[in-house]
């Protein structure tokens, strides 16, 4: 598998602006970015998933955390169970009558919506945190903060 690399220009400036907030404000522009690169992924994902009954497309979610934690890509049930598998296949099995259930060939869409939208992801992020930062910098400045 190649290795991806992604250069976020900027990243030291945007560090910069960020020190000059409260942690729950650095928090808050942080995770609306990542809730924007997870939902272009999502969206990614959704297109490249098989479909069969659309119930495993219609599972993609992007969750915020509440507490704690960071922004995931995951399946709400009850197709969250069978993600993984059409992901990365099955191995195939014998039944007790010996008999083979064969095997079920991988039909990744996750791993290739991630490369196919790490670039834009990335830029998203950076646009989202830096408007954060704009308007965090305004409400500061009416409030004198």
């Amino acid at each position: 598998m190649a290795e991806s690399v992604t250069k976020l220009v900027g990243l030291d400036d945007l560090e910069k602006l960020m020190k000059k907030f409260s942690g729950k404000t650095q928090r808050r522009i942080d995770l609306n970015a990542l809730s924007a690169m997870a939902r272009l992924v999502a969206k990614e994902a959704k297109s490249r998933v098989p479909v069969r009954t659309g119930g495993l497309r219609d599972s993609i979610t992007v969750k915020r955390p509440r507490r704690g934690g960071t922004v995931k890509i995951g399946f709400k049930r009850p197709d969250s169970g069978k993600a993984h598998l059409i992901e990365f296949g099955t191995a195939p099995r014998t039944t007790k009558d010996g008999k083979s259930t064969g095997r079920v060939a991988a039909q990744p869409f996750m791993r290739p919506a991630i490369d196919a939208r790490e670039s834009d992801a990335f830029a998203k992020y950076g646009q989202i945190m830096l408007k954060g930062l704009i308007r965090e910098s305004k409400k500061a400045r009416k409030t004198g903060r």
